[in-house]
């Protein structure tokens, strides 16, 4: 047994007290003469040697109580046998400020109570502590020991934070400032609601100086939804037609059914009703009106009464007023059949040019990019195209054929092993076949056409390609050839015909599957994401966005009006942004500094890893050397105060002290002393 204030000990000398006023009280006797002693004399001696030992018993008892009450403020313990000395203790405290925190308990959110104990941990050691806080943000300044008032200072300062840590992470940093001096031991407090997702702690990733505690702060097993995508059927969006919203929306629990409202510019468009029927994830489709160019904003809304980051989504999307194809040929004779096909369309814009004179920096302008019949492909050309599609553009090929073949294979080599062979003449073919299942042609037609007449091809070149690559053959002609291959190159989209653009290769120039041309042409038509996840780290590209070198872009959030200067990572012919001081969701509005027209609007949405609600099993998935502290608040500092101190005795002497005045009481009573 030790004591946490032995100078109280001293105390000790009042026991004495008692005793000396016991031996200075004698007792004075009267003499008085009786005629016959003999009787008398025998009862009062005897009546003495009781008295004598009743008053021996009180003082007994008076000098226990006092005793008892003494080493009671002594502050009593049993030590543990690894304690440490008090003086000197460092103290790492993690306290998880993530967005799961938001989550309900009966006494208030999550990260309220996490910081009341917390602040709990600081009561229980001494002044001479040092303390480290932690939170998902894992600054800096974090990385050093604090006094107890100033550890309780940063608590208050912690607020949510957008940042997703798994647990292994936060334990690596904690050890981190531990180690910087040599065999230094410490005490590791983790308080966080433990989801399941981010708990990855294992026996391997402790250190055996370390001492290592679970304090949970969970909500009631809440249901959640939460926004998880958006995107459009169609890549590309233009004026007066009726987009189709893809909306996805995952719940975890039983959810029968959340509201959802669309708001397009701030105005509500749409309200409906997601319906799970039992299923995990459900997609809803929306339609959009577009009724006017340029950019828009978009905002989905659903709720729940689990935790509510999550129930809002951002998104922005740009109507184009026209989309620029460029028709490369020998000369600048414009092809009768492209000039027909785009001649009463105010979308499209078509330019012909010829391919020797056309400027490479300004190729990123068009959507598309047509090669119509070179007799050969230069390569400056193949260079410049490779740069191009890989932007996410689109590239056609009508060969020539008569074509130097070994410049049009340099080019395809590129791409998954296509190659042209020698020209077919005379030929009587038709397509055969249509493969109506892709994905290009999703949206072209109404509904699949029943008995087609197919195009006839008159003289072709043939077209090879690696059967185990991503070379696609869109159709099909009877002989086995492909009439249109598609290739997927990064972004963009290669696609090349087997026969030339004119009527005495085929008829399909004259023919109404002819324009397909218009999904090859709206493939490259890329406006802007959609939106950007916080955390992923995309860069942001627009290639209509010209920065002169003193001018420098900003984002200015459109709710608070704050400013972020991205980093600009690459200015060649696009604008490329890095958005990694960015750290709240909502709608930005990209501007030049010291220019207020909006260049563009981003769109930021938090991550959902901190959406998954499920809890980790931690009373049994948690290293063996890891103590779980599941007490309230209130009850935390002295449980840590035990657990550091040993077990506590005091009660028990305070309670043996009131036992002793209580028999002195009942004995003066019984005994009439």
């Amino acid at each position: 047994m030790q004591f946490l204030y032995p100078n109280i000990l001293y105390g000790l000398f009042a026991v004495s007290i008692p005793l000396i006023i016991h031996l200075l009280n004698f007792q004075k006797y009267k003499k008085i003469y009786f005629t016959q002693t003999d009787l008398v004399a025998d009862l009062k001696q005897q009546t003495r040697k009781q008295s004598t030992l009743r008053h021996w018993l009180i003082l007994l008892l008076r000098m226990l109580a006092i005793a008892m009450l003494v080493m009671a403020f002594a502050s009593p313990y049993v030590a543990k046998e690894d304690q440490s000395a008090s003086s000197g203790e460092y103290v790492s405290v993690y306290l998880d400020n993530s967005f799961s925190m938001q989550a309900q308990t009966s006494g208030g959110i999550l990260l309220d109570e996490a910081k009341s104990k917390a602040r709990a941990l600081a009561e229980a050691y001494e002044p001479s502590t040092k303390f480290q806080l932690l939170t998902n943000e894992l600054k800096g300044k974090q990385q050093r020991w604090l006094t107890p008032e100033q550890f309780e200072s940063e608590i208050e300062e912690v607020e949510f934070a957008p940042q997703f840590r798994q647990l292994s992470e936060v334990v690596n940093r904690q050890h981190q400032l531990i180690k910087e001096d040599n065999n230094r031991s410490a005490t590791v407090y983790l308080i966080s609601d433990f989801q399941k997702i981010s708990y990855d702690l294992s026996q391997e990733k402790l250190d055996s100086n370390v001492s290592y505690n679970y304090i949970p702060v969970q909500s009631f097993n809440t249901p959640n939804a939460y926004l998880d995508s958006v995107w459009f059927s169609s890549p590309a969006l233009f004026l007066d037609q009726n987009a189709e919203l893809n909306i996805r929306i995952k719940q975890q629990g039983n959810l029968s059914s959340v509201p959802l409202k669309l708001f397009v510019d701030d105005k509500q468009r749409v309200a409906a009703n997601a319906e799970f029927n039992g299923q995990s994830i459900k997609t809803i489709k929306l339609n959009v009106s577009i009724r006017k160019t340029g950019l828009h904003s978009g905002r989905l809304e659903i709720q729940d009464n689990s935790i509510d980051f999550d129930n809002t989504f951002y998104f922005r999307y740009n109507v184009p007023e026209k989309v620029k194809v460029l028709v490369l040929g020998e000369g600048e004779k414009q092809n009768k059949y492209f000039s027909a096909l785009f001649k009463n369309d105010s979308l499209v814009q078509p330019e012909f040019r010829s391919y020797r004179t056309i400027d490479y920096q300004n190729l990123s302008s068009y959507s598309a990019v047509i090669l119509d019949q070179l007799e050969s492909i230069p390569s400056g050309l193949r260079l410049a195209l490779n740069d191009y599609v890989q932007k996410g553009k689109s590239l056609v090929i009508f060969p020539n054929k008569e074509a130097n073949r070994e410049s049009y294979n340099e080019m395809l080599v590129d791409y998954q092993g296509v190659r042209i062979g020698e020209a077919q003449k005379d030929k009587d073919t038709r397509v055969s076949s249509i493969e109506w299942d892709s994905d290009f042609f999703e949206g072209i037609f109404l509904e699949r056409p029943k008995n087609p007449e197919y195009p006839t091809v008159f003289n072709d070149v043939k077209l090879s390609y690696n059967v185990n690559s991503l070379a696609e053959p869109l159709i099909m002609q009877s002989d086995g050839n492909p009439f249109l291959l598609r290739m997927k190159e990064s972004k963009g989209f290669v696609y090349i015909f087997a026969v030339s653009s004119t009527e005495k290769s085929s008829n399909f120039v004259t023919h109404p599957l002819f324009a397909v041309l218009y999904k090859m042409i709206f493939d490259g038509v890329h406006t802007g994401d959609l939106y950007y996840v916080l955390g992923d780290n995309d860069i942001y590209s627009n290639p209509g966005l010209e920065v002169a070198n003193e001018q420098v872009p900003v984002l200015v959030n459109r709710n608070n009006k704050k400013e972020v200067v991205p980093r600009v990572i690459q200015r060649k012919d696009e604008l490329r942004l890095r958005f990694s001081s960015v750290n709240a969701s909502g709608l930005w509005n990209l501007q030049l500094k010291e220019k207020e027209k909006i260049q563009d609007i981003v769109a930021f949405n938090y991550a959902h890893q901190e959406s998954d609600v499920r809890l980790a099993d931690i009373e049994n998935e948690r290293p063996g050397d890891v103590a779980l502290i599941e007490h309230s608040a209130d009850k935390l500092t002295t449980d840590i105060q035990r657990q550091k101190e040993g077990y506590k005795l005091w009660p028990w002497f305070i309670i043996a002290a009131l036992f002793f005045l209580l028999m002195e009481v009942i004995l003066l009573r019984s005994w009439k002393l």
